[in-house]
């Protein structure tokens, strides 16, 4: 059984896409409002962290096919999505915002953009991708997370206030939101709104405290982190509806170029413009979480329907204790709450440390050989293009 395809209920041309990525947005904390836009639905992250969320977003392959495993990596060559028209561009105006040099934002240096493009400086047709703060921390609206002068001050002050931590987190998350609605209404003010595909969505969740007191992204592969909304708006599709089944983020980009006329070729992920979402889904995540020190880091990969999933580790059980320990106990800014003795640690060594583990529904043997895949490789040589400025991003929590 296939739901229909999106194209069924567009009733324009489609000219222009404008893709809206709210970084670390579980579905859990998905706007209602948001949600009520266009045709919604829950959708698998493929990775838990931004560097190789992002370019499966943009690329419509899982993080095996792309080999983007950290921000020191990049993409084999521009996504097509930023090639289909002159009128096109990433705007991460509103995150990273300690790097001054737009080239080396992990967004834009993935991709090969050297330039912050903004939805002002296009032209019909165009292509925009957008990538927000969201609910990245240090928590909180822009004005309220300034507050703090790094990510450890902000645990400490608040290690003991879980509540406040969360109430803050939605504050960013609403504000990112604001933006999004913003955008959408310069479209409709453009009268391009219409024959605009409009994509809200996630690279990744968070984690709120779980697991013995986590915050942040990364790993363990996880419900909380990997269960992100996604959202198709604007080209005259319906308000209020939802998919049937399960998504993933790699569906974006081939239902995107699909929208626009593009043909799709060598996608892991679905054409939901064009062919629909098949009943039986089954999604992907693939982590590979390394560390500067060698041999300790988390690598793991996932498989999920819509009753639940399976999380198989793949690096040796030794390596992933180290990196257990050594980020969540010591050098993560929360360490301080996740070291307080707490029955959630009964469910971090059970999510870490177990070869495998399951979520929801057990899936088949049979489903889980057929879809789980192990063999994770790194692409070598090539084009390299700027670094990015790694102890700016460390300033930013996005490394270690």
């Amino acid at each position: 059984m296939v739901q229909p395809p999106l194209q069924s209920h567009s009733t324009e041309e489609i000219e222009n896409v404008l893709i809206y990525v709210c970084d670390s947005l579980r579905y859990d904390s998905f706007p209602d409002r948001v949600r009520e836009m266009g045709v919604s639905g829950r959708a698998i992250a493929t990775s838990t962290f931004t560097a190789t969320g992002f370019s499966s977003i943009l690329t419509g392959v899982y993080p095996v096919t792309h080999q983007v495993w950290n921000f020191e990596d990049s993409l084999a060559e521009r996504p097509p999505l930023l090639t289909w028209n002159d009128q096109s561009g990433i705007d991460a105006t509103r995150v990273w915002r300690n790097v001054d040099n737009p080239a080396k934002k992990p967004p834009l240096r993935l991709c090969g953009e050297t330039e912050e493009t903004t939805l002002a400086q296009l032209e019909s047709p165009f292509t925009l991708v957008v990538h927000d703060r969201g609910g990245h921390m240090t928590y909180g609206h822009s004005d309220e997370s300034e507050k703090w002068s790094s990510h450890e001050d902000f645990f400490d002050e608040l290690a003991r206030k879980p509540g406040e931590i969360n109430r803050l987190y939605n504050e960013g998350v609403d504000e990112s939101v604001k933006r999004f609605e913003e955008l959408v209404r310069t479209l409709e003010s453009w009268n391009e709104l219409e024959n605009t595909l409009v994509v809200f969505t996630s690279d990744h969740g968070e984690l709120l405290g779980e697991y013995g007191g986590l915050y942040d992204h990364g790993a363990p592969i996880a419900p909380e982190l990997i269960n992100v909304p996604l959202v198709f708006a604007g080209a005259g599709l319906p308000r209020g509806e939802r998919f049937n089944g399960l998504l993933s983020t790699a569906d974006i980009a081939p239902t995107a170029l699909s929208a626009m006329g593009s043909g799709v070729s060598g996608a892991d992920g679905h054409d939901l413009w064009t062919n629909g979402l098949p009943q039986s889904r089954v999604a992907r995540t693939e982590v590979w979480k390394q560390t500067s020190y060698s041999g300790i880091e988390y690598k793991a990969a996932g498989v999920w329907t819509s009753a639940g999933g399976h999380v198989r580790h793949l690096n040796p059980f030794q390596s992933r204790l180290l990196h257990l320990l050594g980020v969540h106990f010591y050098l993560a800014p929360y360490a301080n709450i996740v070291r307080r003795p707490s029955r959630g640690h009964i469910a971090l060594a059970n999510a870490y440390l177990r070869r495998s583990v399951n979520y929801g529904e057990p899936l088949s043997e049979a489903l889980v050989d057929d879809y789980l895949v192990t063999d994770f490789t790194r692409r070598e040589g090539g084009n390299v293009p700027p670094q990015p400025d790694t102890e700016q991003l460390r300033q930013l929590g996005y490394l270690e």
